[in-house]
This record gives C-alpha cells, structure tokens and sequence, in this order.
C-alpha cells in the first residue's frame, strides 16, 4: 500500500481553488511570519474541542453546531464512532490561518483546511461564506473518520497503520460526503474531456495534489455509487486493508481494476459532454483573446487620456502581480506592480480580491501587507504609488471598486470576527464606514454611477444555505437593502454600465457559469411595488414585474469577473484548457437583445432569510502553554 509522500504523512489537506495543491506546504523561499498573538478558548461539545479566539466566538458556536452535525452523519455513512474527543481550531482569516504552527510549513493561498493526523487536529479559517465553512468542517471530519476506521481495520488484520489509500480516493471521499456536485465541478471535469486532457484512475497521478483531482475522484466514487451501489463506497474502505495495490481492491469490491473501469468510465464521460457542443460554445470559438499565456484575471478597462488598457491580475513573472495590456498594439503585457517582492506588497490574493481603475487614472489594488490586508493606490500615469490604506479592525479585504467622482471606494472586508461585510471609504477625510454588519457573506460591490446606489454579491438571499448568491442594490442615503436577482444559483460580479442603465454580471441561472445582463432602462420609474412583495424596500424605484435577466454567452465551461469596455463590448475571465485568460466579446447589446435564455425576476418566491444554529459555550481560557503543548497560535 502506498504511504503518504513527506507531506501527506503530516497532513491531508484541503484546497478550494483552482491553484495547484500540490504546491505543498514547504514552500522553499517563503517565510511564515506570525503577527498576531492571539488568546485562546475552548468550547467543548460531545465530541470536539472548538478552539477558538474571542473575537470570533460567535464563528465557533456556529462551526461546533457544523461539527457535531457532521459527526452524526459520518458516523452512520462509515458505521464508525470515534474514540478520542476530536480537537478542531478555527480561525477566522485566511491570514491568521497562515500563521499557524500547527504545521512548520508556508501554507500559500487557496488552502481550505487540513487535518493533521498525527496528533489527530482539524485547522480551518473562516473565508467569508457559512455554506463553505459547514462543506470544509465535514471535508475534514470526513478525512478524521476514514482515518480512524482504516487504522482499526489494518490493526485487526495484523497490517502496517502507516498506508493509506491513494490521494484520489481520500480527497474524492471527503468531497463525496461534504458536497454535492457544483457547477465548478463539472466545468474542470467537462474542459478535460472536451480539450483531451481526461484521465483516468490509472494515470490519476499527473494530478496529484489538484483541484481536478479532488473532482475526479468525487465524480468517480458518484458514478460507482450510481452504477454499482451506494454500499460500494464504504466497501472500499473496508476492503482497503486487502491488498497493496489499490486496483486489486477495486477488482475485490466492484469486480472491476483500474484500466477495466477507465474503458468504461471514460467513455461515459466522452457520451455525457461531447453532445452538449451543439448547445454550447468553446470560450475561444466566440471570443478575441486578449491573453492567455499564463494565468490572468480579474480583469478592469479604462481608457485613461486614450489609452485603452486592460488592467489585470496574472502569473506572468512566476509571481502574482498586476500587469496592464495596451489594446491597440500587439505587445505582450507589461508589469504594473510586482506582487510578493516586497513588504508593502507581500501578497496578492489571486482568487480573493480584484482591482478598478478610476476615471482620473488611478488603480486600486489589495495586497496582504504585514497582519492585514491593506487598499494601494497608484497613478498609472506616473506609477507613483499616492496611498496606502489599512484600518484597525479590518483583516482581509476584497475587491474594491471606485465612485465616478473618484470621492469614494467600496469594498468588502472582514474584521476579527470574520464577518465579510460592505464598507466605504471617503477618501477626502479618510472616514471609513460600515454598510453591513451580519453573516451573510457580501462580496463584489460596485456603486452606481450618480453615487446612490452599491451593488453587490451575497448569500443574504432566501436560498443562501442552498449555497446561492443573488444580487442586491444598498441605498447609501437609507442603507435599505433590496432584491435585484433572486433564485437558486449563484450571482456573481455585478457591474453597471456608464449610464447607470445595464448590469452586467455571470450567473449559474440555467447550468454553467455564464455572463448574464439586466437592462433596468424604463424599470426604474415605479414607486411601487406589485402586491406580495411589499417586505421590500425598493428604495431604487424597480418595476418587478418587467425586470428579466437575459443570458449573452453560453460557454462550456465558465465566464469570470466580466466588465464594460464601451457601450457594447466586454472584457471578461474565462476558464478554459485548465487555465484562466482573458477575452473580449462585442455585440452586446444584440446579444442580450437575441437571448434565448431569459428569467425573470419573480419576487413571489422570496421568504425569510437564513440562519445557522449555534452551541452556545461559555468562554474558556486556555490555561496551558499553547506553545508547548498545542502550537495553536
């Protein structure tokens, strides 16, 4: 049987990011710097011990409640209960998490969770999303339970407790019984079959460690179930400790080895996608590209003096970093601000946080600089950087995004508590301000042109533990909060045009991840509202009962993060071939105005908005040395 490699004998990680797991956490160069010394709680239940700091207290009751909910449905689907009292450790940041020294390694970004099964501890921070935070707790009991019940198996068969199951199955288990197959899933899995990079368990190696993997072995473990039995995957534990070679305990459980099963899996696959290429596009079938040689996104327009440029966050360096692209020329990009080389830029977070470019020519950017994350200004004019922001309370910041006036920057952020929340900056006086102060996760915020209105991504919607993001518009004079879209998928990236009169953004709506448009023009004149939806403010005057969403590109697998570049073009992230790059679409407006695909917005579905039980503790300190006998910090 094989043995974990040097790293998974410590720990069994969890990644939620389309970056390479196997990265590692022995990351040769980095440093772990810890900032914050941080004092401890505990919060005993049953079968766990929260550990947690008092800011975010309110995270831990929740995540104990997520725990012991897990515990019950683990335990019936391994037929295992556990010996020991499970010790788990919250924090509530990415970057408190990366100081942990419960593992001597630079954890990178991307990094969801991980159990470190030697001494039998579970460390997970808190990104922002609830239904996230409740998938990665039972991802990592999961790994806790198979441990566990595989380690009393090889014990009573006389065997070495030190082997363990290939990679593929253990990440796949864990995601088979913490998660339902997602839209994301299935555009890595679909991009590999179309593009020819599928492969199957007898070469699951070249993608060790990554995110594919984790999402090939879940879809595999899926099909067995379906095909062969639900009862086959708990087989596969149980039969683990039969022979060294993995395969040969496939061939005992469902009568079939690796290459057996690849002959017919892989077909299933070919049958399942290769059809839906007459009802969807290829990314780069439709559109111009704009790069796609490296890693790029998170891409903004501007054409600041007459320069058309596009701004975007990429890989290009080998470091993350910022690089501008001249539309006009056939140049390759040119670096702006050179990310992870210095300590006023330590660390951009490629997948977390964005960037805007203001009329008067000047970038806003978020990097990770010393215990919390901080807002950069910088004049592309000159490359000077003008300021740098950070505030007291805020630890992690995500994208923000400029008034017209340039008075003004939105954007979200999280404080000790790990609340993502809406804030706005009034430059002139440096006075910052709170627009949200809840659970709900509020992300990618955009204010309207005339200074009245943000938009934005959040969970706060009635379908919100379902995992769904819908759009909503905060009035800054009431700060009421209404509906835009509403329904069960996930609505991301909002973006108004320069009049104010269209939004642009993606949306799971009818399937993958596609840019969808709203046109508000003439639907903003109503101070009413149509009967049955009088619980919402509409304080922006929307007319309900005409307002539709319309879809403009149908793509294979996913459009990311789309903004205007004019009145009727686009610039837009796409994922395709295993990698993230930009492009361009025109047209529109004859697009939204040709869509086949068109929801309306049906505010009779709204009900009342989520919330998650709790374990109420009573707050504990630690009265050990942390250092000594836990390395919690």
């Amino acid at each position: 049987m094989k043995k974990y490699s040097t790293i998974f004998l410590v720990l069994i990680i969890f990644f939620i990011s389309f970056e390479n797991a196997n990265s590692q956490f022995v990351n040769f160069g980095r440093n772990k710097v810890q900032y914050s010394d941080f004092e401890w709680n505990i919060l005993q239940t049953e079968h766990f011990q929260i550990y947690y700091y008092k800011e975010a207290r309110e995270l831990a009751e929740i995540g104990a409640n997520y725990a012991e909910e897990s515990y019950t449905v683990l335990q019936q689907k391994f037929n295992h209960s556990l010996g020991d009292t499970v010790p788990i450790i919250f924090y509530s940041s990415p970057i408190h998490f990366k100081q942990t020294n419960t593992t001597p390694g630079f954890i990178p970004d991307g990094v969801g969770g991980f159990f470190e099964f030697i001494k039998g501890r579970v460390v997970i921070p808190f990104e922002g999303s609830l239904f996230q935070f409740k998938h990665v707790i039972r991802h990592e009991l999961t790994h806790v339970f198979m441990t566990s019940k595989i380690s009393n198996l090889m014990r009573l068969h006389r065997k070495s407790t030190e082997s363990s199951p290939p990679l593929w199955f253990t990440e796949g288990l864990a995601e088979v019984f913490s998660a339902k197959w997602d839209t994301q899933a299935e555009m890595v899995l679909k991009d590999a079959v179309l593009n020819g990079y599928i492969a199957g368990l007898d070469n699951w190696e070249r993608f060790y460690g990554t995110y594919f993997m984790y999402k090939l072995g879940q879809n595999v473990l899926e099909y067995i179930s379906e095909k062969y039995g639900e009862d086959k995957i708990l087989q596969l534990v149980e039969n683990f400790w039969i022979d060294d070679n993995f395969s040969n305990v496939m061939k005992a459980t469902i009568g079939k080895d690796y290459a057996q099963f690849d002959n017919e899996y892989l077909y299933h696959l070919e049958k399942k996608y290769f059809p839906q290429l007459k009802d969807y596009d290829s990314p780069s079938r439709i559109t111009k590209d704009l790069y796609s040689e490296t890693f790029a996104h998170k891409p903004v327009y501007t054409d600041f003096n007459g320069k058309k440029e596009v701004y975007f966050i990429g890989n290009k360096t080998g470091f993350t970093s910022i690089f501008k692209l001249n539309l006009k020329s056939k140049s390759q990009p040119e670096l702006v601000v050179e990310g992870e080389a210095s300590d006023e830029f330590e660390q951009f977070h490629f997948f977390r946080t964005g960037l805007d470019v203001s009329k008067s020519g000047k970038l806003a950017f978020v990097t990770q600089k010393g215990n919390s994350d901080a807002i950069h200004i910088l004049d592309i004019k000159t490359g000077e950087l003008i300021s740098n922001y950070s505030f007291k309370d805020i630890v992690s910041i995500g994208s923000p995004s400029w008034s017209s006036d340039d008075k003004f920057i939105v954007f979200s952020a999280s404080d000790f508590s790990g609340s993502m929340d809406l804030y706005i900056l009034e430059l002139a006086s440096d006075k910052l301000r709170r627009l949200t102060n809840d659970y709900y996760d509020d992300r990618d915020p955009d204010i309207s042109p005339d200074g009245k209105y943000v938009i934005f991504s959040s969970d706060r919607t009635t379908f919100g533990n379902e995992s769904s993001y819908n759009l909503f518009l905060l009035n800054l004079t009431t700060g009421n909060i209404d509906y835009i879209t509403i329904g069960k998928q996930t609505d991301y990236s909002p973006h108004f045009s320069a009049d104010g009169s269209k939004i642009i953004f993606t949306s799971t709506a009818d399937g993958p991840q596609n840019i969808w448009m709203i046109n508000l023009k003439n639907r903003l004149t109503k101070k009413s509202v149509s009967q049955g939806i009088s619980s919402v403010s509409n304080d922006f005057g929307i007319d309900y009962d005409s307002l539709e969403m319309r879809k403009i590109t149908n793509f294979t697998t996913a459009g990311y993060d789309p903004d205007w570049a004019g009145d009727d073009k686009i610039i837009f992230s796409i994922f395709e071939r295993s990698a993230i790059g930009i492009k361009m679409l025109n047209g529109i407006n004859e697009k939204f105005d040709s869509s086949k695909s068109v929801r309306k917005i049906d505010m009779n579905i709204k009900g009342e908005n989520w919330s998650s039980d709790k374990i109420k503790s009573t707050p504990k300190k630690i009265l050990l040395n942390m250092k000594k006998d836990f390395h919690l910090m």
